[in-house]
């Protein structure tokens, strides 16, 4: 047989391998990706159902999130009209608010993937009350739902 040209010989051992890991790694990026859609997809159906439940009272469970809130960070009452309420609990001004965070909630539940602009709004909305960027940081953790 004719010796082999080093073209050849890079061909062989250098290129062909590069392009079958290069194959190997859009594969596996690939099915990564699929895997990671199909995740999203379980978490998503899973908070839907559990907001299910949730949807079902949300006086209650918009009262528990704000005193969960204020419990963390009683500074933040100050910044509402309903601040002197007492029981706290009980005030239609609180509860109020409550019903209309959680169809907020709701609402981002709904539509999972689009709710950039729903979140910006919000978020406009709130600076405007005096809502600062370390106010936020009050929310309970994902870990640590409100209905405990």
């Amino acid at each position: 047989a004719p010796p082999r040209s080093l073209a050849a010989e890079v061909a062989e051992h250098i290129v062909a391998p590069v392009r079958y890991s290069s194959l190997l790694a859009a594969a596996a990026a690939a099915d990564a990706a699929r895997a990671m859609e199909r995740k999203a997809r379980e978490e998503a159906e899973a908070l839907r159902s559990t907001w299910a439940v949730m949807e079902a009272d949300l006086p209650l469970w918009g009262v528990r999130l704000f005193m969960r809130i204020f419990d963390d960070a009683p500074h933040l009452l100050l910044l509402f009209s309903f601040r002197d309420s007492r029981p706290l609990e009980e005030c239609p001004l609180l509860r109020s608010h409550g019903v209309m965070v959680m169809r907020t909630v709701g609402q981002a539940v709904a539509g999972l993937r689009s709710t950039g602009p729903l979140l910006k709004a919000l978020g406009a909305r709130h600076a405007g009350y005096g809502v600062r960027e370390e106010n936020l940081g009050v929310w309970p953790p994902p870990t640590q739902p409100a209905a405990e």
